[in-house]
């Protein structure tokens, strides 16, 4: 009995949806867990956990917002699967690091209130307005190192997943 290359086709394209069906669960699974890890990582530590890692005195306090967007695990290049993450806005600054520019900060409805430092420490200081110097932050890879905590874990059950479709298919 010969297999058409139409034959073959349908069965190669209907085996491809079997497996995205199988590992499409696993990276997403994958994803959100390193994605918890991002943001716990940027909480704990440097700038990250001056912005976002304490608790705020008073809930209208503004806070930059921490955006770890993943990109569709959909997303096809040829045959390949792709999933990763897109870290925006402070987080990026942080993760890739960069300059924070110049810059004045105004009052949106109250004054300014915070701590003294250097001949001032300890003195509360109230302003209208503050010129901020600026500040180089340094690269952190905060992405790339909780990717590479998370990747065995991920290779595992992603081979546990194919396995298990294999046997099924075969057996």
């Amino acid at each position: 009995m010969a297999i058409t290359v139409h034959d073959y086709a349908r069965r190669f394209n209907s085996l491809t949806k079997r497996v995205k069906k199988t590992a499409l669960p696993v990276m997403r699974a994958s994803s959100k867990e390193a994605k918890k890890q991002i943001r716990r990582d940027f909480k704990s530590q440097g700038l990250g956990r001056a912005l976002w890692g304490r608790r705020r005195k008073k809930k209208s306090q503004r806070v930059p917002q921490l955006a770890i967007g993943r990109t569709s695990t959909k997303g096809r290049v040829g045959s390949t699967l792709i999933s990763q993450f897109d870290v925006t806005g402070m987080a990026a600054i942080i993760d890739e690091g960069g300059k924070i520019q110049p810059h004045f900060i105004e009052q949106k409805t109250k004054p300014l209130s915070f701590r003294g430092t250097n001949q001032f420490a300890g003195l509360s200081i109230v302003a209208s307005e503050v010129d901020h110097p600026g500040h180089i932050v340094s690269r952190r890879n905060v992405v790339d190192k909780n990717m590479r905590k998370v990747e065995p874990k991920y290779l595992r059950a992603m081979e546990k997943a194919l396995v298990e479709l294999a046997t099924e298919l075969v057996g």
